[in-house]
């Protein structure tokens, strides 16, 4: 079973050091659409999140939002996902918040102060994005793309077998009202 980081603990990591191991989970709130990168000579993605609840009772419930920026060839590969995607990212940096003049303008909600800003790590160093969709009748869709896989993007959907992820995805698309329809059933 995979772990991943909490508020807590992705707020203890350090800036400018990779985490190959460490596994980000969060429910996507908003995106920023690929754009000339402010600092770089490249494109760049943005998605704004919510560290995923760890239990049905902590659904709901968002410390800090996480900014996600994907550069490069990552940021044409990630910008399929938006608002009520889940995004699970193996591998990434903690970057150094911008500036206030460096953060896009309109972009309220990923750069307020207690936000926690990432990348991913590059390809060759492990680093996976898995997005979770919600598809037709409950069913769930689990795409999986790294910048080399971009024309053949691997993607299934999650049987129902796989109630765990069911429930997950259903709990952080939904929030408490979703906790209680599957307590129901």
């Amino acid at each position: 079973m995979e772990e991943y980081v909490t508020d807590a603990s992705l707020s203890e990591t350090a800036c400018s050091v990779a985490y190959p191991d460490l596994i980000l989970r969060c429910v996507v709130l908003a995106t920023v659409p690929l754009r000339a990168c402010e600092f770089r000579d490249e494109k760049v993605f943005t998605a704004v999140g919510c560290i995923s609840p760890l239990s049905p009772n902590d659904a709901g419930s968002c410390a800090k939002p996480v900014r996600v920026n994907f550069y490069g060839s990552w940021g044409m590969a990630a910008a399929f996902m938006e608002s009520g995607d889940v995004m699970v990212l193996q591998g990434f940096y903690r970057l150094d918040p911008p500036s206030a003049p460096e953060v896009a303008s309109g972009d309220a909600l990923a750069s307020a102060p207690s936000s926690v800003f990432v990348c991913p790590l590059p390809e060759e160093e492990g680093c996976v994005l898995r997005v979770l969709q919600p598809g037709k009748g409950g069913d769930v869709m689990e795409v999986l793309v790294t910048p080399s896989n971009m024309d053949a993007i691997c993607m299934h959907g999650l049987t129902k077998s796989d109630a765990a992820n069911h429930l997950y995805v259903h709990q952080c698309l939904a929030g408490p009202n979703a906790q209680q329809e599957e307590g129901r059933r």
